[in-house]
Protein backbone atom coordinates (compact mmCIF):
# COMPACT_ATOMS: atom_id res chain seq x y z
CA UNK A 1 0.00 0.00 0.00
CA UNK A 2 1.25 3.57 -0.88
CA UNK A 3 1.62 6.42 1.49
CA UNK A 4 -0.86 9.69 0.70
CA UNK A 5 0.45 12.58 -1.19
CA UNK A 6 -1.35 15.84 -1.13
CA UNK A 7 -1.09 17.67 -4.64
CA UNK A 8 -0.55 16.09 -7.93
CA UNK A 9 2.89 18.22 -8.01
CA UNK A 10 3.97 15.71 -4.95
CA UNK A 11 3.66 12.32 -7.29
CA UNK A 12 7.44 12.26 -8.22
CA UNK A 13 8.35 14.07 -5.30
CA UNK A 14 9.73 11.48 -3.01
CA UNK A 15 10.98 9.65 -5.96
CA UNK A 16 13.26 12.88 -6.35
CA UNK A 17 13.99 12.55 -2.17
CA UNK A 18 15.29 9.37 -3.18
CA UNK A 19 17.20 10.26 -5.83
CA UNK A 20 18.59 13.03 -3.87
CA UNK A 21 19.47 10.65 -0.88
CA UNK A 22 21.00 7.98 -3.08
CA UNK A 23 23.44 11.13 -4.14
CA UNK A 24 24.20 12.49 -0.49
CA UNK A 25 21.95 15.22 -0.40
CA UNK A 26 21.55 15.72 3.17
CA UNK A 27 18.44 17.68 2.61
CA UNK A 28 16.61 14.89 1.07
CA UNK A 29 17.11 12.80 4.54
CA UNK A 30 15.37 15.35 6.65
CA UNK A 31 12.69 15.50 3.87
CA UNK A 32 11.82 11.62 4.37
CA UNK A 33 12.07 12.38 8.20
CA UNK A 34 9.80 14.81 7.61
CA UNK A 35 7.04 12.76 5.53
CA UNK A 36 6.90 9.34 6.69
CA UNK A 37 7.76 9.77 10.68
CA UNK A 38 4.42 10.81 11.67
CA UNK A 39 2.85 8.37 9.05
CA UNK A 40 4.57 5.22 10.85
CA UNK A 41 4.12 6.17 14.66
CA UNK A 42 0.39 5.20 14.45
CA UNK A 43 1.44 1.51 13.67
CA UNK A 44 4.71 1.69 15.68
CA UNK A 45 2.90 2.76 18.73
CA UNK A 46 -0.17 -0.02 18.64
CA UNK A 47 2.54 -2.56 17.88
CA UNK A 48 3.89 -1.81 21.08
CA UNK A 49 1.10 -2.03 23.08
CA UNK A 50 0.88 -5.26 23.89
CA UNK A 51 4.73 -5.20 24.89
CA UNK A 52 5.10 -4.81 28.95
CA UNK A 53 8.22 -3.01 28.84
CA UNK A 54 8.23 -0.06 27.41
CA UNK A 55 11.98 1.10 27.36
CA UNK A 56 12.03 1.87 24.35
CA UNK A 57 8.70 4.21 22.91
CA UNK A 58 7.45 4.32 19.34
CA UNK A 59 9.66 7.20 18.78
CA UNK A 60 12.97 6.02 19.64
CA UNK A 61 12.07 2.49 17.55
CA UNK A 62 11.91 5.03 14.90
CA UNK A 63 14.91 7.02 15.28
CA UNK A 64 16.52 3.64 14.70
CA UNK A 65 14.66 2.97 11.75
CA UNK A 66 15.74 5.53 10.28
CA UNK A 67 19.14 5.89 11.08
CA UNK A 68 19.31 2.04 9.80
CA UNK A 69 17.76 3.26 6.82
CA UNK A 70 19.71 6.24 6.03
CA UNK A 71 23.33 4.14 6.90
CA UNK A 72 21.94 1.19 4.59
CA UNK A 73 21.04 3.73 1.62
CA UNK A 74 24.62 5.02 1.94
CA UNK A 75 26.13 1.95 1.53
CA UNK A 76 23.36 0.92 -0.99
CA UNK A 77 22.09 -2.23 0.33
CA UNK A 78 18.91 -1.92 -1.18
CA UNK A 79 17.75 -4.44 -3.82
CA UNK A 80 15.28 -2.18 -5.10
CA UNK A 81 14.26 1.50 -3.94
CA UNK A 82 13.21 3.50 -6.65
CA UNK A 83 9.90 5.12 -5.92
CA UNK A 84 7.70 6.09 -2.99
CA UNK A 85 6.06 2.48 -2.99
CA UNK A 86 9.77 0.91 -2.08
CA UNK A 87 10.51 3.32 0.14
CA UNK A 88 6.84 3.15 2.12
CA UNK A 89 7.26 -1.04 1.96
CA UNK A 90 11.02 -0.61 3.14
CA UNK A 91 9.84 1.73 6.27
CA UNK A 92 7.56 -0.79 6.99
CA UNK A 93 9.25 -3.96 6.83
CA UNK A 94 11.97 -2.21 9.21
CA UNK A 95 9.47 -0.95 11.50
CA UNK A 96 7.67 -4.34 11.70
CA UNK A 97 11.27 -5.92 12.01
CA UNK A 98 12.01 -3.45 14.86
CA UNK A 99 9.11 -4.22 17.08
CA UNK A 100 9.50 -7.51 16.40
CA UNK A 101 13.07 -7.62 17.98
CA UNK A 102 12.32 -5.39 21.04
CA UNK A 103 9.43 -8.10 21.76
CA UNK A 104 12.33 -10.69 21.17
CA UNK A 105 14.43 -8.56 23.49
CA UNK A 106 12.14 -8.11 26.35
CA UNK A 107 10.87 -11.80 26.30
CA UNK A 108 15.04 -12.52 26.19
CA UNK A 109 15.20 -10.15 29.54
CA UNK A 110 12.42 -12.33 31.20
CA UNK A 111 14.09 -15.70 30.52
CA UNK A 112 17.78 -14.19 31.13
CA UNK A 113 17.28 -13.01 35.00
CA UNK A 114 17.08 -9.27 34.13
CA UNK A 115 19.95 -8.78 31.29
CA UNK A 116 19.29 -5.94 29.39
CA UNK A 117 19.40 -5.94 25.76
CA UNK A 118 18.82 -2.95 23.50
CA UNK A 119 18.10 -2.85 19.44
CA UNK A 120 21.63 -2.67 18.13
CA UNK A 121 22.47 -5.35 20.32
CA UNK A 122 20.79 -8.43 18.21
CA UNK A 123 22.12 -7.16 14.42
CA UNK A 124 23.96 -9.85 13.80
CA UNK A 125 20.56 -12.32 13.35
CA UNK A 126 19.18 -10.14 11.40
CA UNK A 127 17.91 -10.95 8.03
CA UNK A 128 19.77 -9.46 5.02
CA UNK A 129 17.92 -5.57 3.66
CA UNK A 130 17.48 -7.27 0.81
CA UNK A 131 15.70 -9.97 2.34
CA UNK A 132 13.97 -7.25 4.33
CA UNK A 133 13.12 -5.08 1.38
CA UNK A 134 11.38 -8.18 -0.24
CA UNK A 135 9.37 -9.47 2.90
CA UNK A 136 5.78 -8.95 3.80
CA UNK A 137 4.61 -7.48 6.75
CA UNK A 138 3.70 -9.59 9.50
CA UNK A 139 0.41 -10.39 10.45
CA UNK A 140 0.43 -8.27 13.50
CA UNK A 141 1.49 -5.27 11.70
CA UNK A 142 -0.70 -5.51 8.93
CA UNK A 143 -4.16 -5.77 11.92
CA UNK A 144 -2.41 -2.76 13.86
CA UNK A 145 -2.61 -0.69 10.50
CA UNK A 146 -5.64 -1.88 8.99
CA UNK A 147 -6.88 -0.97 12.40
CA UNK A 148 -5.93 2.34 12.07
CA UNK A 149 -7.21 2.64 8.50
CA UNK A 150 -10.31 1.45 9.78
CA UNK A 151 -10.57 3.71 12.10
CA UNK A 152 -9.66 6.55 9.57
CA UNK A 153 -11.92 5.22 7.08
CA UNK A 154 -14.91 5.38 9.40
CA UNK A 155 -14.20 9.58 9.64
CA UNK A 156 -15.18 10.29 6.49
CA UNK A 157 -18.81 10.47 6.05
CA UNK A 158 -19.08 11.03 2.30
CA UNK A 159 -18.57 7.60 0.18
CA UNK A 160 -17.11 9.50 -2.57
CA UNK A 161 -14.39 11.33 -0.04
CA UNK A 162 -13.94 7.65 1.16
CA UNK A 163 -13.25 6.55 -2.45
CA UNK A 164 -10.81 9.57 -2.39
CA UNK A 165 -8.82 8.86 0.47
CA UNK A 166 -8.95 4.88 -0.25
CA UNK A 167 -7.11 5.76 -4.01
CA UNK A 168 -4.86 7.73 -2.39
CA UNK A 169 -3.54 5.23 -0.23
CA UNK A 170 -3.35 3.15 -2.90
CA UNK A 171 -0.68 5.49 -4.72
CA UNK A 172 -3.10 6.82 -7.18
CA UNK A 173 -2.85 10.33 -8.30
CA UNK A 174 -5.28 13.57 -7.91
CA UNK A 175 -5.79 13.65 -12.07
CA UNK A 176 -6.27 9.59 -11.92
CA UNK A 177 -8.53 9.71 -9.26
CA UNK A 178 -10.73 12.73 -10.97
CA UNK A 179 -10.59 10.30 -14.11
CA UNK A 180 -11.64 7.37 -12.26
CA UNK A 181 -14.38 8.98 -10.16
CA UNK A 182 -15.62 11.13 -12.82
CA UNK A 183 -15.05 14.07 -10.92
CA UNK A 184 -13.57 17.34 -11.24
CA UNK A 185 -9.68 17.74 -10.30
CA UNK A 186 -10.75 20.45 -7.54
CA UNK A 187 -13.17 18.29 -6.21
CA UNK A 188 -10.48 16.19 -5.42
CA UNK A 189 -8.36 18.92 -3.84
CA UNK A 190 -10.57 19.64 -1.90
CA UNK A 191 -11.71 15.83 -0.82
CA UNK A 192 -8.18 15.85 0.07
CA UNK A 193 -8.35 18.95 2.34
CA UNK A 194 -11.09 17.72 4.30
CA UNK A 195 -9.34 14.15 4.80
CA UNK A 196 -6.36 15.90 5.77
CA UNK A 197 -7.97 17.62 8.42
CA UNK A 198 -10.10 14.57 9.54
CA UNK A 199 -7.17 12.45 9.47
CA UNK A 200 -4.91 15.14 11.27
CA UNK A 201 -4.12 12.89 14.68
CA UNK A 202 -3.88 9.77 12.69
CA UNK A 203 -1.68 10.08 9.59
CA UNK A 204 -0.11 12.98 7.84
CA UNK A 205 -1.75 12.90 4.40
Amino acid sequence: MSDGNSSPSDGHSVTRMIQDLKAENSEAAGAIWNRFFSKLLPMARARLRGLADRSVDEEDLLVSVFDRFFVAVSEDRFARLNDRDDLWQILLMLTDHRVSEQYRHSNAQKRGGGQVMTLDAATASEPSWREIADAEPSPEFVAAFNENLSRAIDRLQEEKTRNVAIMKLEGFENREIAERLGIGLSSVERKMRVIREKWRDIWDV
